[in-house]
């Protein structure tokens, strides 16, 4: 098992999670920058389509806890290609959220990303 004596390595093997248990067909990549980019200042995370197939996720500098909530909706967005309203949280959305919820809180996800 790893060790997750950081925020940044935990909330990568939670991502390394999310992209094998909820693939996605396109690239999708993460990054936990110190500080958020200046279009972003504000925001706990965000989704970014940089063409049709590739997806930047990029997670707030906040506590680990906060950090993976933001990861998992943030990946539902990716899922959901933000589809279901203008905002992007439509009911697609919520719906896959709640999977991806799920699985993580009481699915066994917590315990299972830790190996990743």
């Amino acid at each position: 098992m790893r060790r997750t004596n950081n925020r940044n390595n935990r909330v990568h093997q939670v991502f390394q999670w999310l992209l094998y248990e909820f693939p996605h067909d396109g690239v999708v990549r993460m990054r936990c920058p110190k500080v958020m980019p200046k279009d972003y200042q504000g925001c706990h995370g965000v989704c970014c389509w940089n063409d049709k197939s590739e997806v930047m996720i990029w997670i707030a500098p906040t506590n680990k806890s906060m950090a993976i909530s933001t990861l998992l909706h943030e990946y539902a967005h990716v899922l959901t290609d933000g589809r279901g309203s203008a905002e992007g949280h439509g009911t697609e959305f919520y719906e896959t959220m709640g999977q991806i919820e799920r699985a993580f809180y009481y699915g066994g996800g917590q315990k299972d990303s830790k190996e990743y």
